[in-house]
């Protein structure tokens, strides 16, 4: 090694690659699926006819089995396998978890070189499981938002949805006869649904009322002609006059010439959860 041109003794690397090396994620793969092919043929668990005993992600690793006894003998396999190419299991980082329909789950011993692995209820903690909420299933759901106008009864729907989809993350069912309070309380969250469609419809109507182009006369133009019998349907622009409190229609039109007002307006509105 050369650190401000004096040079280190020579040492001798017995195993590893440089930091960064290119080489080095190919290698760990190669072992990887050198290691798990011993486990072909060892029972696991049968899914559409298929024996699976092993799931990987990168460098994560499950091994699956329907009982204890199948469970260890997989994980002595890896663990002699691994051993053969220079490779050891981390006792810290191995844990164990039963998935059954129980109220009360059955304890098992898996053991490493004669110590026991812990034993989890959950890998997941309720915080990793809003994120892959928020990032992978919201934003499906709101897909074009920005040009949706929300009654009181769209919202209704919305808010139930919501709620549905953090007791599908909780695993609580209907049958358990929680309120949404209570599930909110245990999602250690709020109603953030609403918010976060209005955040990006008044982002977008801030954007086009600055442009002052085709989209901007569509939104704030008048049609010509009478209106039609009865109550007529909210405009965008309406609703999200009352979710800022931004008075009238105009005041708010004329708010978004002022991009840092307008955000501002935006985040208080949200910060107010209305």
């Amino acid at each position: 090694m050369r650190v401000e041109g004096e040079v280190s003794k020579f040492q001798n690397i017995k195993r590893g690659v440089r930091q960064g090396c290119v080489l080095s994620p190919d290698l760990f793969s190669l072992y990887s699926e050198i290691i798990m092919r011993n486990l072909e043929g060892h029972p696991g668990i049968k899914i559409g006819g298929s024996n699976i005993n092993n799931l990987r992600y990168a460098d994560d690793t499950v091994l699956i089995a329907e009982n204890e006894k199948d469970l260890q003998q997989l994980l002595d396999i890896v663990k002699e396998e691994s051993e053969k190419k220079g490779l050891e299991l981390n006792r810290k980082k191995t844990e164990v978890m039963v998935v059954s329909r129980k109220q009360a789950l059955p304890i098992i011993n898996i053991y490493i070189k004669g110590t026991r692995l812990k034993q989890k209820d959950q890998y997941i903690s309720i915080r990793t499981r809003r994120r892959a909420l928020e990032c992978y299933i919201e934003p499906i759901l709101m897909y074009g938002c920005e040009a949706w106008t929300i009654s009181k009864q769209t919202q209704k729907k919305l808010e139930a949805t919501e709620m549905w989809f953090l007791r599908r993350m909780m695993q609580i069912s209907w049958t358990a006869k929680k309120t949404n309070d209570t599930v909110l309380e245990e999602a250690d969250t709020t109603r953030l649904l609403i918010s976060k469609i209005r955040k990006r419809q008044a982002t977008f109507f801030g954007h086009v009322m600055r442009r002052e182009k085709l989209e901007n006369l569509v939104t704030t133009g008048m049609l010509e002609g009478k209106c039609s019998r009865g109550k007529q349907r909210e405009k965008l622009i309406e609703g999200l006059t009352d979710w800022l409190k931004a008075g009238k229609s105009l005041e708010a039109i004329e708010a978004t010439k002022d991009r840092k007002k307008w955000r501002i307006m935006i985040a208080n509105a949200v910060k107010q959860g209305t």
